[in-house]
């Protein structure tokens, strides 16, 4: 029974499943948090959601965080210009993921699956656990109350944490394309109480030690790593 983090897989469906079923071989008795950003830039965003969804159906212990990518999808329901903004964002990678889905002429957003729309509106902004607190982006701690400013919640890089805040707790992120490096010393050395999930699995082949999915096991604190399998 292991609990394992893991942050922004854009679509990449084919490296996630490396992760779970090849890497790690997840149980039903291990739990799963994700950290938000399902969708957009990678191909197979609508089927990596059926994915998450099909687990949790299964048995599995899945949690799934905001992301800002999610949030720009339910907002763009409601807002052209939202949505013309999501489409600068790699929506229309999504879109096009819809469209292979459902394998017809997709209309967004009447032809998302009821099951997607569920999943995308009941998505938390943060967790907390017992040794760290999960969140996509960052917290604004100069808010009046850094738990309720959801906006930052997904899109601030992270700052310097005040004692104040969740005193022996590590925040746990993902947002931030940070490279394999970085993300093994923030491991090791968890001084800073902050700690980058996201390794750039969807900008494979830009360099800088990107283009990998990664699954933090907080029993023993092991970083499964699994390269960019979209394309390989």
């Amino acid at each position: 029974m292991s609990t394992y983090i893991i942050a922004d897989t854009h679509g990449c469906l084919k490296t996630l499943q490396k992760l779970l079923e090849n890497e790690i071989g997840i149980t039903p008795q291990d739990s799963l948090y994700f950290l938000g950003d399902y969708i957009d830039r990678g191909r197979n965003s609508a089927q990596l959601v059926d994915y998450l969804i099909n687990l949790r159906s299964n048995g599995y212990s899945v949690t799934c965080l905001m992301g800002n990518h999610e949030q720009m999808l339910l907002d763009a329901i409601q807002d052209d210009n939202v949505y013309n903004d999501w489409m600068l964002h790699f929506g229309f990678k999504t879109i096009d993921s819809y469209t292979e889905l459902i394998g017809q002429q997709f209309s967004f957003p009447k032809d998302i699956p009821q099951s997607h729309i569920d999943f995308y509106q009941n998505l938390p902004f943060f967790i907390e656990l017992d040794q760290c607190v999960l969140v996509h982006g960052g917290f604004n701690f100069g808010a009046e109350n850094p738990l309720l400013d959801t906006r930052s919640m997904l899109w601030m890089r992270t700052e310097m944490i005040p004692d104040s805040f969740m005193p022996n707790k590590v925040v746990m992120y993902g947002h931030t394309p940070t490279s394999i490096e970085t993300i093994k010393k923030s491991i090791k050395a968890r001084s800073s109480r902050q700690i980058p999930l996201d390794a750039g699995c969807v900008y494979y082949g830009m360099g800088f030690s990107l283009g990998y999915l990664v699954a933090l096991e907080l029993e023993n604190w092991k970083l499964h790593i699994v390269k960019n399998s979209e394309i390989l």
